[in-house]
């Protein structure tokens, strides 16, 4: 059984202690992650329009080839169940390999 998606902040640094950080999403929620005080490698993200050199301080890939680089990655989207099974389908383990951001915790709540 898949860990959960939802971890704190302690988890998030348990996991990627020895692991390069990816945020999915050029967005918001991706610049406050980063202002949390991560140290993040670089923003995946599916939309051609927002494959900037550089959005809040960090390289924006596409998603292709994540699954090589290593990477934990932290969803920063709203879109989380749809990128969720994007990353499945990488065969990368949701609460093992990635997570959605605590800042979208509420959405638990709704969900």
């Amino acid at each position: 059984m898949a860990s959960s998606k939802w971890k704190t902040w302690d988890e998030i640094a348990e996991r990627t202690a020895a692991r390069p950080i990816a945020l999915w999403g050029a967005s918001h929620w991706a610049e406050r992650t980063v202002d949390h005080g991560l140290s993040c490698d670089h923003l995946l993200d599916n939309n051609a329009s927002n494959l900037e050199p550089v959005y809040a301080g960090l390289p924006v890939r596409s998603p292709e080839g994540v699954a090589e680089t290593r990477a934990y990655v932290i969803i920063c989207t709203g879109s989380y169940r749809s990128v969720i099974e994007q990353l499945e389908g990488y065969g990368l383990a949701q609460g093992d390999d990635f997570c959605v951001t605590p800042f979208l915790r509420d959405n638990q709540i709704i969900e």
